[in-house]
């Protein structure tokens, strides 16, 4: 059978993966000039890295299993976290039960019931039943109205933007639930790939090619339609026929191509769901900035949300230290919209501020990286938005990280949306 997939981040090309295994013919289309999506690659002082920080956990048993059928098993490392919250011009390590006993800017009261409620979190196995409950209510109600402004609001306004009043309780309870699960004793264990978590995309592109597959990059597909024959998909003023599509991009994006089958209710579901994109800083120096691996910067002012110690979770990259700020922002967003040159200064205005001793000449390389769909808004009615795998239009399916619910995205979800896909075909 052919297949055309559409999309070459992660989904997209264990799909391909997947099929050519079984002997089906493959084309993959993908719209950037390079393969991966947001575990696409590039290089900090002439190593691989990720442009948007990855990491697994300990629960991530398929994205192991992954790693070890590829025959990369002998690169997966596992490193001692360590976290931090930034607060009121002070770093807090935030990385066992004693740090938040000790975390003065909030009541004493409010510490004791965010300590309790973090541990009915981590124990509660049906975070479901939170589904309908604003995570900001449910917070300030339980944890404290002190602890709900100093620690969680910085974080969800950070993180969510507009929407942060709409977040559902169950996604902040999933990553919760599953950081717990990665520690061991107080300590909590972060897996990642040396030579990059690209290794992966790497080992997978010449798997598709030795099997037949073929693998189009810098490809704009602009419609789907049905013909007698079949589908067909135009792409760069090509066409190409197929028996079966499989859709590996954002919902918006698929509700644009199938604008020609004619499927009203499947485009208005596919619209319901709203993204949120991100920038992301990638820099290398010699300075060591903060003690941490990850940094939650929890001041409303500031333009980036994660501070994030690279090389404090992994090691030094040819003696440099490497880190990333994060945003996330709309693409909406004025910050968004701005030349690298200019979120450069921004950010490391503000990196001056939380980092005084933090000097911008002895910075020796910076990359900036922007998604438009990185996020998807986990609201208070999200369940009922999820698109089916199989779609509903015969012989068209549907994956991306938004079906992957009630947990937040991640390589181990993909992998396991596309196992469902797999048995359904």
């Amino acid at each position: 059978m052919k297949n055309v997939i559409i999309g070459g981040g992660i989904s997209g090309m264990l799909t391909g993966y997947e099929l050519v295994k079984k002997g089906e013919e493959v084309l993959i289309l993908e719209k950037e000039e390079i393969l991966g999506g947001l575990l696409a690659t590039d290089t900090i002082s002439q190593i691989p890295i990720e442009r948007f920080y990855h990491h697994i956990f300990k629960t991530d048993k398929k994205a192991v299993k992954l790693i070890k059928d590829l025959g990369l098993i002998d690169k997966l490392k596992w490193f001692d976290s360590s976290m931090s919250i930034y607060f009121d011009d002070k770093f807090y390590p935030f990385r066992k039960p004693i740090d938040l006993v000790k975390f003065k800017p909030i009541s004493l009261l409010d510490r004791v019931r965010t300590g309790l409620i973090t541990l009915y979190l981590q124990k509660n196995r049906n975070g479901e039943k939170l589904s309908n409950i604003p995570a900001y209510l449910w917070i300030k109600k339980y944890g404290g109205k002190q602890a709900y402004e100093v620690i969680w609001k910085p974080l969800l306004v950070s993180k969510f933007g507009k929407y942060y009043k709409q977040v559902s309780m169950t996604w902040l309870w999933g990553r919760i639930y599953l950081r717990a699960s990665s520690t061991e004793g107080q300590e909590e264990k972060l897996g990642y790939l040396t030579g990059s978590f690209g290794s992966i995309l790497e080992r997978l592109t010449d798997k598709i090619k030795q099997k037949g597959g073929i693998i189009k990059t810098d490809v704009k597909v602009s419609k789907i339609s049905r013909k007698r024959s079949g589908l067909e998909i135009r792409y760069n003023d090509k066409i190409v026929g197929t028996d079966r599509v499989i859709i590996c991009t954002s919902n918006d994006q698929m509700a644009k191509m199938i604008e020609k089958l004619g499927n009203k209710k499947i485009q208005k579901k596919l619209n319901q769901v709203n993204y949120i994109g991100a920038i992301n800083l990638l820099f290398s120096t010699k300075q060591n900035l903060v003690d941490y691996y990850w940094n939650n910067i929890n001041d409303m002012k500031s333009p980036f949300v994660a501070l994030v110690k690279h090389s404090q979770l992994v090691g030094k990259y040819n003696g440099n230290h490497i880190y990333y700020l994060g945003a996330y922002v709309s693409e909406e967003d004025v910050l968004f919209s701005k030349s690298n040159q200019q979120i450069k200064q921004i950010f490391f205005d503000y990196l001056k501020k939380i980092c005084p001793k933090f000097n911008q000449k002895e910075v020796k390389e910076v990359k900036i990286f922007k998604s438009s769909r990185a996020q998807q808004i986990t609201d208070t009615n999200y369940s009922q938005k999820i698109m089916d795998i199989k779609t509903g239009i015969e012989n068209v399916y549907f994956l991306n990280f938004s079906q992957i619910y009630p947990w937040d995205r991640g390589l181990n979800w993909a992998i396991d949306k596309v196992d469902e896909l797999m048995e359904l075909l």
